[in-house]
């Protein structure tokens, strides 16, 4: 199963840059978290990355942490800048998508 996750989060980084894969993304995709941390390991050994970024809530002292996949070649520069834009494709977004 976590080859068919892996493809599909593949397929998701065609179309879009950065996808968010922490808390609730094993909900969003219908599977269990050790397979899409599975799918993930496998991602990562084929040259993707994953980063976490941390990002403040306003006018709170508390910071959000997420963990966004991304193609080859990309900074984490590059997927903190995603997150404070609104880059990001959400988790609950990916059980919607067609790939």
């Amino acid at each position: 199963m976590d080859n068919t996750i892996a493809t599909r989060l593949k397929a998701v980084l065609n179309s879009k840059d950065f996808v968010d894969v922490g808390k609730n993304a094993c909900a969003a995709l219908g599977c269990k978290e050790s397979s899409l941390r599975d799918a993930l390991k496998r991602l990562e050994a084929e040259g993707y990355n994953i980063h976490r970024v941390k990002f403040s809530q306003e006018g709170t002292d508390r910071v959000t942490v997420y963990k966004v996949l991304s193609k080859p070649d990309t900074s984490w520069t590059e997927a903190r800048e995603a997150v404070h834009a609104g880059g990001l494709v959400p988790v609950d977004l990916l059980s919607r998508l067609e790939v």
